[in-house]
């Protein structure tokens, strides 16, 4: 006989790995116990060592559906002859280390809650708040740590006996599952009309479903904020909900009930439907269906776009509905007018979405953190590119183990942490793009976040990482973990800024992990770096100022596993860049430590700041008065005064900063070619210059030159870059126009000469001694196509090639780049001081 302390460390609390556990050591007869210990899982196992090899296997390889697995290591002690197995109260210390507890996301209602749920002879029979320790809320109901039912918002609501009696019965599912409740003990839901106003109804359900198929708005509360909910092949209800809340062409999500609806307006793959129906259920971007018959959805749910964000029911009361009318795709978009943030609260909802919303469908069960709907999809393989077998998705706890046994009988598995549903290694041609899944972020949010991504390096104090100004997100590193938070919205907006503020707050109660240092961007004027100071100053906090776009640069490293020198290309719209003037068309080598400009876009100037971003037009004119060609391309669309008047501002310099972008210049190009010469959402211009460009076949490219920086240019004699002249580029575009060449063909031919650009510029430097790895960030690697082409080339050259897949390439991922840096300059100092 043996006995055996066994350690697991991960998402392994608040996920049913204790009853788990239970089942399986009474299964094999071992005695002992299980209890959790201070952010593990503390085993005490005895029986005979092949009846516990295997026991320790099984903890490893078939964990419960949301835990998810970072180590497992035992050790011998002295056998108590113990027959029996037990759970026994948790601990907080007892293991003598303070260590950080995991919390799990969001997750989508389970198949066996949906079985009681849709069973008349259950008694949660079409409880619209049924969960078990397999599903339902988590991160937006906790309040505090550790992580049981007096700190979330369920505290309200006592158990009635056979809810208690579930959640003390370790071989129920429900065990310790802090949200459990029923329709005795639990939350309800309530109507009110378009004023806030309560009504009565039998069945909410029922009184919401049909005022969705009587062409009315609802907004209609979910487990991180409100949505509002519309028929969403009814053309009328679509046009009125985008007029009610100020959102002209920005697409909007669906929800169907289920992926055979999904197919009769999408294609759907078989990744996608992986994708669809994963447990974080996020909105999947699929393709649109191009074959004609059967029914289509609104034109005006995503104008002009070849693709819609689809997503499928992930909490009971979604089920309900389309049980109730499975044919009726909906139109399910955030609750909040314009780009506010979602609103979450039943008062702020209903004095925020009066008028937008015809009546409200709300519950009494409060969420403390908001939290969006993620937004993700598939990138198809690249031409040239064919998969091979590698690491598998995680999906239940599996990962990338490495499996080690020590001379000190102890079983060590390091798995990836964050979720992957792809397929593993993609080998090129003469590179290869490394171990990356098919789906690319988009949001991070529910259903993700806040799932620990592995750091390169351990961060030797709590560090706050707190990202940048647009796609807010923050991050808290801990040891060799960083938690990302879930998308908090652009800072600029004031409620967004306090639930900034308050969510950073809650995350360091939720970690126990109060930090020392708080890494920020050098933008001067971005909230995130002013809370930076403003806390840094009030608390005596060292504070660690990193560059955009070195941050995008190791964000995409740090989630991919690198630890080497590479060359970033780190394509965005604007960062404050060292110079002072607005980088954005980058191309670094470097690693955590320390970088060096090799490369970037030539400057133009962006005439009025911001509001080029808004008018195209304007970097259109820009760059045509940068290679000399006049404005005759814009007047047919821009009067004599505007271009008179911008004209001035380029030549002065006046409110004009230059810029690098490579956003900008996609802006340009899209304005140019008649696309787009103002915008009403972020990036619509680029956006649509790809949507025309993705059904163009290829027809070449446009010429560019590669020159160095004159030395009395170089930064104070540190730049030692080369720029990319676009003048040849735009100057051949101009002259297609004038001959009518098409805007698709333009299209297609500019993002061919983008990942020309990219090929030629990383080719210079590898053969000037540089690496031969290619990490691509930046919010213009959003752009499908780009990215695909530019793996397919620089992977036929050779080179190996690294994209995001846990965060999104736009300023979400910076956080996670902030904090890998951080982490890896404390590697190097903590090396240094060794040798000296």
């Amino acid at each position: 006989m043996e006995r055996r302390v066994i350690f697991i460390r991960g998402i392994v609390q608040g996920v049913g790995f204790r009853p788990f556990v239970f089942g399986l050591a009474s299964r094999l007869k071992l005695g002992g116990f299980v209890r959790n210990d201070d952010g593990q899982v503390l085993i005490e196992a005895e029986g005979d060592p092949q009846t516990l090899d295997r026991f320790v296997a099984e903890l490893a390889e078939k964990p419960p559906a949301l835990a998810r697995i970072e180590s497992v290591s035992w050790e011998r002690r002295g056998v108590l002859g113990e027959g029996e197995f037990r759970i026994e109260t948790s601990h907080a210390g007892s293991s003598g280390t303070h260590r950080a507890v995991f919390i799990s996301p969001d997750v989508a209602t389970c198949d066996d809650c949906l079985r009681e749920l849709c069973d008349p002879s259950d008694r949660r029979y079409r409880y619209p708040f049924i969960n078990c320790t397999n599903c339902g809320p988590r991160l937006t109901i906790v309040t505090g740590a550790p992580y049981d039912r007096q700190r979330t918002t369920m505290a309200s609501f006592a158990m009635c006996p056979l809810c208690q009696a579930e959640y003390d019965d370790p071989r129920d599912r429900r065990f310790h599952a802090q949200p459990t409740c029923c329709r005795n003990c639990g939350p309800r839901l309530e109507m009110l009309d378009g004023k806030g106003k309560s009504f009565p109804s039998d069945d909410p359900i029922q009184t919401t479903l049909g005022a969705l198929q009587a062409e009315r708005i609802v907004a209609i509360k979910g487990l991180g904020g409100f949505h509002l909910a519309c028929s969403a092949i009814d053309e009328r209800v679509v046009r009125e909900l985008r007029a009610r809340k100020h959102r002209d062409e920005k697409p909007f999500a669906i929800m169907v009930a289920d992926v055979v609806a999904a197919r009769e307006f999408c294609e759907v793959g078989a990744e996608e439907e992986a994708l669809l129906q994963s447990s974080a259920r996020p909105i999947a971007l699929l393709a649109k269906r191009t074959s004609a018959g059967g029914r289509s959805v609104a034109e005006s749910v995503a104008p002009g776009n070849p693709s819609l964000g689809v997503m499928l029911p992930y909490t009971p009361l979604h089920h309900l509905l389309f049980k109730a009318a499975p044919g009726l795709p909906l139109v399910m978009t955030s609750g909040n007018r314009s780009d506010e943030p979602i609103a979450y609260e039943n008062d702020d909802a209903v004095a925020r979405l009066e008028g937008i919303a015809d009546m409200f469908l709300v519950h009494n069960r409060s969420i403390h953190v908001r939290c969006d709907d993620s937004v993700t999809r598939m990138l198809a393989p690249s031409p040239g590119i064919s998969p091979s077998p590698g690491t598998p998705g995680e999906g239940r706890g599996e990962g990338d183990l490495e499996h080690q046994r020590h001379s000190t009988s102890q079983i060590t598995l390091t798995p990836t942490l964050s979720r992957s549903t792809g397929r593993g290694r993609n080998i090129g041609r003469g590179g290869k793009t490394a171990g990356v899944p098919a789906e690319l972020p988009i949001r991070r949010s529910r259903g993700y976040a806040p799932q620990p991504i592995a750091l390169p390096a351990a961060c030797q104090v709590p560090t706050l990482a707190v990202g940048g100004q647009l796609k807010g997100t923050f991050a808290l590193g801990r040891e060799r973990h960083a938690f990302v938070s879930h998308h908090l919205g652009d800072l600029d907006h004031y409620e967004a800024f306090r639930a900034f503020e308050r969510d950073v707050e809650l995350y360091e109660r939720l970690f126990d992990s109060r930090p020392n240092r708080i890494v920020h961007d050098l933008h001067p004027d971005y909230a995130s770096t002013a809370y930076a100071r403003r806390r840094g100053s009030a608390e005596g906090l060292q504070l660690i100022g990193v560059q955009h776009h070195h941050a995008h640069m190791a964000s995409c490293m740090a989630e991919n596993r690198l630890d080497e020198p590479v060359i970033g290309v780190s394509f965005d719209g604007t960062g404050y860049g060292l110079d002072g003037a607005v980088w954005g068309g980058e191309f670094l080598v470097g690693d955590y430590s320390a970088f060096r400009r090799a490369a970037h876009l030539r400057y133009v100037r962006m005439p009025g700041g911001d509001t080029a971003i808004r008018e195209p037009w304007r970097m259109a004119l820009a760059h045509l008065m940068d290679a000399a060609c006049g404005n005759s391309a814009l007047q047919d669309r821009i009067s004599e005064d505007y271009l008179k008047t911008v004209g001035r501002m380029v030549e002065r310099g006046f409110n004009s900063p230059l810029t690098s972008s490579a956003g900008r210049l996609f802006d340009a190009v899209a304005s140019l070619s008649g696309i787009r010469d103002r915008v009403s959402y972020e990036g619509q211009a680029a956006i649509e210059l790809e949507w025309l460009a993705s059904r163009t076949p290829v027809s070449g490219t446009y010429p560019f030159d590669i020159c160095p920086i004159p030395s009395d240019k170089k930064n104070r004699g540190k730049d030692d870059s080369q720029i990319v002249d676009t003048r040849p580029m735009i100057t051949s575009i101009v002259k297609e126009l004038r001959e009518g060449t098409s805007s698709a063909v333009i299209a297609r031919r500019f993002h061919c000469t983008m990942a020309e650009i990219i090929l030629e510029v990383c080719r210079g430097m590898r053969n000037s001694g540089g690496p031969s790895v290619v990490v691509l960030s930046g919010g213009v690697f959003m752009n499908v196509l780009l990215t695909t082409e530019a793996i397919t080339v620089l992977t036929a050259d050779g080179f190996s090639v690294y994209r995001h897949h846990l965060v999104p390439p736009n300023d979400a991922g910076l956080s996670l780049g902030q904090l890998a840096i951080a982490a890896a300059r404390d590697r190097s100092s903590a090396a240094l001081s060794k040798s000296e």
